[in-house]
Order: structure tokens, then C-alpha cells, then sequence
């Protein structure tokens, strides 16, 4: 759309960013005068999270715009860094936005274009949106110069805006509810090629995402309807949805209790203090789940996964791990652990799991084998480029192998302005919950099983010298990735 610099004003004499458009717009007659008269009525809004504009003019041959100097980042930049926000951000940032898109509203002025990249952060926290108005000039010049052309960025453009239709506020309202996902999930609900993204954004509902805590994510489904008049009317209407949403409630820690199942005979008279046997067959009814331990007091794993069904092992009080003061077995506890940074409480992961999923504990452990290794091997590759920025996602999130298969996976990458360097990424699906994959990009390079479930399928005993990676057994990372 044009260059940015940055100047002082002559007389305010303070710090201001000047747009220069690009010469394809600044040498068209009639964008020129549209330019005077949609500059004029965007430099009448005034609000916190709108950068003010505070002129514009023309110099000769060239078009240029003197707005408000911001100190921040894009939100675009953030997420780059950081790959996704809390909840309690994400939200503040949502509802920051939609204060700032509905005062636009009221001036008859729709963005048609809002995206990370025309949102700026501020040292403070504060979100400031950009290029209101000029993104309806550019629309207007490209209906006019040709047919069926759109104007947006596709990862967030409502279905009437891919279509050609009349684009209202309500396509606004669709563009902040795919900002409110990638946010929270960390990439927009459609990504590939182009003609893919553009059909779903048509046709398809934006996937539940275990980042997303439910509630939210009705809110982002009624934010992204494919029927203008089935999503929130106004943003205030949108904002107002995060108020009336359910609040977790306070866990407290349950008390520690003796087993109710009685397989088990308890000797009263004669405690037996001689430690039980190791043997291969299942533990008996009501003692710790763990190998070589009889004990029967404690508590039951509190796991509950989508379907309702529930984990109840037994673990007492030296194995049991609690999260939040509740009491879960250690790889269910690993599954928490891996999901509640991208929620508030653990009481907002809805979309856990299946009780006997091993694919998200694998992945999880495999990951924070391997993560020293992957980011000093990223950092050392590109450590002379100062526009490089090397990502670390430290969450494990889901995704999908294929269409239609669920995967779990940690990522590493080297990320510049204009997008990835090189993405590295620990994967396991749940079709394969024993085998680990390597990705760099999207190519799958290397795919095996750990030492340790080859020696557990084996009948073998644990080595403790063996690596939850597998990738300690074949050839080097450094060799598969590109220039390393």
C-alpha cells in the first residue's frame, strides 16, 4: 500500500509516521480526489485505539498521509515472537479493538482489512489500528480496474468479501472473531493454499481448538457465521458476549480417602509391612497404580476427557500429582501441564483429550527433550542475521495430519517480517501414538519409535540410559536441516 517513515512535525513538534502511497495509486485522478475526501472524514475520528491522523497532502506526483508516531510493535510481530496470548490478553486486546471498530462504525466508516498487520501494540499495552478508510480507496480502485478482484488478506476476509458482495460492519465483526482465534490458538482457523483458505472461509466453520476455552469459542462461531445477519449486529453486541460468559469455579483439594474397592483384604491386627512383588499381571482393585506400590490410600485420577469418560485410577499420596488442587495420575498430569498454558484455569481446557490418548504425552515428552538441542541449533544457524527472530512455542497444541487425523506437536522456528526461515516441529498423531516425527517445513524427515516403548513392546527392562527422543539413535538434526 506504501512506505512508512518516520519524522517530526515542524510545528507540534513531535514524533509522527508519514505513509507514502504507492505511485499505481497516487497516479490515478480519481483516487486522488476519493483520497482528499476519505482522508478528510477518517482525520475526524478520535479515538485512543485509532491512530490519529493528523494531515494529508500531496507532493507533486505523491499522495501521503501524516498520522499519529506509536511506540510498540504489531500485533503481528507479537505473535511472531510468541506464537499465541493468554486468555485474559487476548480478550483485553479483542475488547480493545471492538471499542475502537464501533466507534468507526458510527461514522459510516468499515476497515475491510483488519489483520495483525494493521494492528499496533503499544509499550503499554493499547492497541492502535491502522489504514482506516484507505483500505476502502484501494477496494474501490480494484472494482474499478477489475472484475471478480477483492481486497483483504484471505485469513481473515468474511464470505461476502471473497465473494464480491456489499462488504458491511458485519464484515468487520468476522475479521476481529479470526483475530480472537489466532490469538488464542496461534494461527488463523484457515491456513494452505490460497483457492483452500478462500473456500473455507465460505463454507467451513472455524474448528474447536484445545487453546480455546469453550465458551469463547461460541463466541468466535457466532463472530464468524457465514450469514452476515447470524453474527453479533454491533460490536458492542460482540463485546458485551464476554461478559456473560460461565466462570470456572474454585477447585479445592479433595481429601485424601481409602479405596472403596475391596479386592484388596485390609489386616488390622497385623499390618503387612513387606513390600509387594513386582508382577506383570494388571494391579489388583484399589491400590496405587503404581508398580511396587501397595498402598490404599489416596485418591482417584480426576481426568475427564470430551466424551465423559473417566480416567479413576488409583494413586496414593507419593504419586498422585496435583494441578491446581486437583489430583490426576502422571500422564494425564503431563496432558494438563501441556494444555493449561493456552487457558486460564485447567477448568477451561474443554477440549482434552480421550482418557487413553498417548500421542499428547509422547509429544510433550519428547518435545522438552529436544528443546535445548533444536533452539541452540536454530539460534547458532542464523545468530548473524539481525532480522531473524527465533520462536520457541512452548506449549504443545493440536493439529492435523492430513484432514481428518488429530495431532499433537511442539514447533521451533527462525521467523523474518515477511513470514518463516525454517519451521522445525516435533509431531505425534493419535492414529501412530508411539512414533515420533520429525518435520522441518512441512516435509516429514524423520519418523521412529523412542528406546524406551521399543524395549517396553520388547518385554525388555528399562535402560536409564535410554533418551525419550529417538532422535538420539539416528543421524544428527543438524544434518537434515536446510544450510545448518
Amino acid at each position: 500500500m506504501g512506505v512508512v517513515y518516520r519524522s517530526t512535525h515542524p510545528r507540534l513538534d513531535i514524533p509522527v509516521a508519514i505513509k507514502v502511497l504507492a505511485e499505481q495509486y497516487s497516479t490515478d485522478v480519481s483516487f486522488r480526489q476519493r483520497f482528499h475526501r476519505e482522508a478528510a472524514t477518517v482525520a475526524a475520528l478520535n479515538h485512543p485505539g485509532i491512530v490519529r491522523v493528523y494531515d494529508f497532502d500531496e507532493d507533486g506526483p505523491v499522495l501521503f498521509i501524516v498520522m499519529e508516531w506509536v511506540d510498540g510493535r504489531s500485533m503481528r510481530s507479537w505473535l511472531d515472537e510468541y506464537g499465541r496470548f493468554s486468555v485474559d490478553v487476548s480478550v483485553d486486546l479483542v475488547q480493545q479493538l471492538l471499542s475502537a471498530v464501533g466507534v468507526a462504525h458510527d461514522f459510516g466508516i468499515v476497515h475491510r482489512d483488519l489483520k495483525p498487520d494493521n494492528i499496533l501494540i503499544s509499550n503499554r499495552g493499547k492497541t492502535k489500528i491502522l489504514d482506516f478508510g484507505i483500505s476502502k480507496l484501494i477496494d474501490d480502485k480494484h472494482r474499478l480496474t477489475a472484475t471478480g478482484s477483492m481486497v483483504g488478506t484471505p485469513a481473515y476476509m468474511a464470505p461476502e468479501q471473497v465473494k464480491g458482495e456489499e462488504v458491511e460492519k458485519y464484515s468487520d465483526v468476522y475479521s476481529l472473531g479470526m483475530i480472537l482465534y489466532e490469538l488464542l490458538h496461534g494461527e488463523p482457523p484457515f491456513t494452505g493454499p490460497l483457492p483452500a483458505v478462500l473456500h473455507s472461509q465460505v463454507f467451513d466453520r472455524p474448528r474447536a481448538s484445545t487453546a480455546i476455552p469453550s465458551p469463547i469459542m461460541e463466541i468466535i462461531w457466532k463472530a464468524t457465521a457465514k450469514d452476515p445477519s447470524q453474527r453479533f449486529q454491533t460490536c458492542e453486541e460482540f463485546s458485551g458476549a464476554f461478559h456473560y460468559m460461565p466462570k470456572p469455579g474454585v477447585a479445592q483439594p479433595p481429601a485424601e480417602t481409602m479405596s472403596s474397592d475391596s479386592a484388596v483384604p485390609v489386616q488390622v491386627t497385623e499390618p503387612q509391612v513387606a513390600i509387594p512383588q513386582r508382577t506383570d499381571g494388571p494391579k489388583p482393585p484399589g491400590v496405587c497404580t503404581f508398580v511396587d506400590c501397595g498402598e490404599r490410600r489416596g485418591w482417584a485420577c480426576a481426568y475427564k476427557d470430551l466424551n465423559g469418560r473417566e480416567c479413576k485410577s488409583w494413586w496414593c499420596r507419593r504419586h498422585i500429582q496435583f494441578i491446581e488442587r486437583t489430583p490426576f495420575c502422571p500422564r494425564h498430569a503431563s496432558v494438563i501441564r501441556a494444555l493449561a498454558p493456552t487457558a486460564n484455569t485447567i477448568f477451561e481446557i474443554k477440549n482434552r483429550p480421550a482418557v487413553d490418548d498417548r500421542a499428547l504425552p509422547l509429544a510433550a515428552l519428547v518435545a522438552e527433550d529436544v528443546d535445548k538441542d533444536v533452539t541452540e541449533l536454530v539460534r547458532r544457524r542464523y545468530q548473524n542475521r539481525k532480522d531473524v527472530t527465533l520462536a520457541r512455542d512452548r506449549t504443545v497444541r493440536q493439529t492435523w495430519s492430513g484432514r481428518n487425523e488429530v495431532a499433537w506437536e511442539r514447533s521451533w522456528s527462525a521467523l523474518k517480517s515477511q513470514g518463516y526461515l525454517v519451521r522445525i516441529a516435533v509431531r505425534v498423531t493419535t492414529a501412530e501414538p508411539d512414533m515420533v516425527q520429525l518435520l522441518i517445513g512441512n516435509t516429514v524427515v524423520f519418523k521412529e519409535v523412542p528406546n524406551w516403548i521399543s524395549r517396553r513392546r520388547e518385554g525388555e527392562p528399562p535402560d536409564h540410559a535410554d533418551s525419550a527422543s529417538p532422535m538420539s539413535r539416528g543421524p544428527g538434526l543438524a544434518g537434515r536441516c536446510p544450510n545448518a
